[in-house]
């Protein structure tokens, strides 16, 4: 069949005169969702009751975000355009009886799909991020597309070369929950857990009190509460300051009533674990959104064990709430004890620097929003299996805030104003718990300032004296886009002692259970949880401009009032779930084609191992001198820093002779890693033989599988080529 008649399957029943009434999958009512697949020959249903094969009604392939029976129809189109080029099977069935999708597209060549260089694309790990599932699953139709449409581009070019593995939606669950009637903007999976330990699972989660489709905050009235409002912006909160004679009024709860009768509101809401905080790398044990343990969520195992068992897998790419592409991290954090890099390693900060460049060129995006990597699949992949991993936000819509110079105005302080804290303390800047660790994991933007620039201008500021809190609290906002810092006295933290530890507050004396052993993170108030929806900082007033003048206000949720059946007269609004974290359908393409261009620039960058010419030289008596050389024609090294540091496994070079004639040299040597732009490792051997005779030689990598020359015994020239 021609690809112009294969690929019109992407897009089937375009009219309704042209083809049947599409069918939906089967779905077995006791897994909802659930439908049985073979796996490489393609997908089709079983009918639950009687077993027989029933084969899945592809849809309209329309913009927007689609729920997962639609979901699947999309892959079936693609697999049946692709013809041998495409694959779809499932590696996981999800708590909530879904299937976990993988699709693999390589155009049929000589080496099979899954020794050649492979690319991981995964999306919907983030059930709140739907736009990284939508995405994966845009940028996997352009790519069969192309196979077909543009053979001779630089798409298909790089599918003949190497192996493209979609993950579209690794969290079906979770990210079904945006589809519901009322959206709660769930991040978790569908795992039942008891929160409240009363033996029923999942029974009081939020509700829909206002009835306008969207769970979101509860301002009530109480004479202990924190907040007040903003008298710049009503329909933002902030803490009340006690210093300055303001005392709260409101505290903060999610939307809902005490469903289970037990004096509680909202504490056992449906689901789940993050499965974005369930990986081994820098797990978050004792905390219950990361799950019980490493690896406990089945989609997770399965994707664990999917790419353990393909090492050819050189690059990934993660659409959701992380990012380090955009704001490439500085490779200076490490975990605890020291032993493990938390963000990246310091030697590969210039690699990333430059793929950033090359990202933010194809893509249009200079900011992101700022996430912990503890527990996350990007930081997973590349700390612990050695592979180049980036990770993005795909949208950041808010204008860019112009930083403003740190004032030069003289103060009325003297500079030299003596230290108020006791002898034998420091000062040092410590978050404000209220304020900043929720912006800074959930909201606020990355600063692209590093410690010594911000120092720098400290100094600059306020010379050598002390500042008040207050002017140190606004020095570090403006510094760190909104993140408040302040800098209060404390005891030094012993020098052993990591980042993260220091950050806690552990000081001299206090008790370590064994060396760098972290101390458990105690659990956030929900109210503090909440804060991001309704709190008056920088990147939330940004939000909030961006939904008034762009997005008709459909962004913030007004406050309205509610007479709630226990906590009395309440006003219920603040940020709509999914907001600041899905953009609107009609830009889904446009984002799908700029993450298609970079993937094309990326593409040019992969490493490039082969065998250079060699040097042959002959010792007389029959024995030659042969010195063979890998190069690295490619940008990227072939295994990047922390592939070394955790000591992947490199080049392994022999040559294919009788024992007996290898009367110099190793029977096989090795090469760590070939750097890019031309690194060359090179080794020599004696071997025993006749002028004209050949001699094979070896290369193997678990990653580039093998390569393989061979070498004429004879004489060769400086800059001549062998033969």
């Amino acid at each position: 069949m021609a690809w112009s008649s294969l690929l019109a399957g992407i897009g089937l029943c375009l009219s309704a005169a042209s083809c049947a009434q599409p069918q939906s999958p089967a779905v077995d009512a006791r897994q909802p969702g659930r439908v049985a697949v073979q796996s490489d020959a393609g997908e089709v249903t079983r009918s639950p009751q009687t077993g027989e094969v029933q084969p899945i009604a592809p849809v309209n392939w329309s913009a927007g975000y689609h729920p997962f029976t639609e979901m699947t129809g999309m892959l079936r189109g693609l697999a049946e355009a692709g013809g041998e080029a495409v694959s779809v099977r499932s590696i996981a069935t999800t708590h909530g009886g879904r299937e976990v999708w993988l699709l693999r597209v390589a155009a049929v060549g000589d080496v099979p799909p899954d020794q050649r260089q492979a690319l991981l694309i995964m999306g919907g790990i983030d059930a709140d991020h739907p736009a990284g599932s939508e995405t994966a699953l845009n940028v996997a139709r352009r790519l069969v597309t192309a196979l077909g449409e543009q053979p001779d581009g630089d798409l298909a070019t790089m599918l003949r070369q190497r192996t493209v593995y979609v993950v579209p939606r690794l969290n079906p669950d979770g990210v079904e929950t945006y589809f519901e009637a009322v959206r709660r903007g769930a991040r978790v999976n569908a795992k039942p857990i008891d929160d409240d330990r009363d033996g029923v699972a999942d029974e009081d989660g939020p509700d829909d009190l206002n009835g306008d489709g969207l769970i979101t905050v509860m301002r009530v009235p109480d004479p202990e509460g924190k907040w007040i409002v903003d008298p710049d912006e009503p329909r933002f909160l902030k803490k009340a300051e006690r210093t300055k004679g303001e005392r709260g009024i409101y505290k903060l709860v999610l939307e809902g009533i005490d469903d289970d009768g037990d004096g509680e509101i909202n504490e056992d809401g449906p689901g789940g674990v993050d499965d974005d905080r369930n990986w081994p790398h820098l797990f978050e044990a004792g905390v219950k959104a990361a799950g019980i343990h490493q690896l406990c969520e089945p989609e997770n195992r399965a994707l664990a064990q999917f790419v353990v068992d393909r090492p050819n897998i050189t690059a990934a790419i993660t659409y959701g709430r992380h990012d380090n592409i955009v704001t490439v991290p500085k490779g200076k954090e490490r975990g605890p004890a020291k032993r493990a890099y938390r963000d990246l390693h310091p030697d590969d900060v210039k690699l990333y620097e430059h793929i950033s460049e090359k990202y933010k060129q194809a893509t249009g995006l200079s900011e992101s929003p700022g996430c912990r990597a503890d527990g996350a699949f990007y930081s997973w992949i590349y700390a612990q299996r050695g592979v180049l991993s980036l990770a993005t936000n795909l949208w950041w819509p808010l204008e860019r805030q112009e930083k403003k110079k740190p004032s030069t105005q003289p103060t009325t302080q003297p500079t030299t104003q003596p230290r108020s804290g006791p002898r034998g303390r420091r000062t040092r800047p410590v978050p404000d718990e209220s304020t900043a660790e929720t912006a800074a994991e959930q909201s606020d933007t990355r600063s692209e300032l590093d410690r010594e620039t911000i120092m720098a201008r400290f100094r600059e500021e306020f010379g050598g004296r002390q500042p008040t809190p207050e002017e140190a609290r606004a020095f570090f906002q403006r510094m760190r886009g909104g993140r408040t810092e302040v800098r209060v006295e404390t005891r030094a933290g012993p020098p052993e002692a990591s980042r993260g530890e220091r950050r806690m507050g552990r000081g001299r004396g206090e008790r370590r259970f064994g060396r760098g052993a972290p101390e458990a993170k105690p659990a956030k108030p929900a109210a503090e949880a909440l804060a991001q929806h309704v709190e008056s900082t920088e990147v939330n007033q940004r939000w909030l401009k961006y939904s008034d003048e762009r997005r008709s206000g459909e962004g913030f949720a007004q406050w309205t009032p509610f007479d709630h059946p226990t906590l009395g007269k309440v006003e219920i609004g603040g940020f709509a779930p999914y907001f600041k974290t899905t953009p609107p359908a009609d830009q889904l393409d446009e984002i799908a084609d700029k993450q298609v261009s970079f993937l094309v620039e990326f593409a040019k960058l992969a490493a490039a191992p082969r065998f250079a010419d060699p040097e042959v030289k002959d010792l007389g008596g029959g024995v030659w001198q042969v010195e063979p050389a890998l190069v690295n024609d490619g940008y990227l090294p072939t295994h990047p820093a922390i592939a070394r540091h955790i000591r992947m496994p490199g080049f392994a070079i022999r040559p294919l002779v009788e024992k007996e004639r290898l009367i110099g040299g190793r029977p096989q040597e090795r090469a760590d890693s070939l750097p890019g732009s031309g690194g060359t490792a090179s080794w020599k051997w004696l071997i025993r033989g006749k002028a004209g005779e050949a001699v094979e030689f070896r290369a193997f990598n678990r990653v580039y599988g093998e390569l393989n020359t061979t070498i004429v015994l004879r004489e060769t020239k400086p800059d001549s080529e062998a033969e």
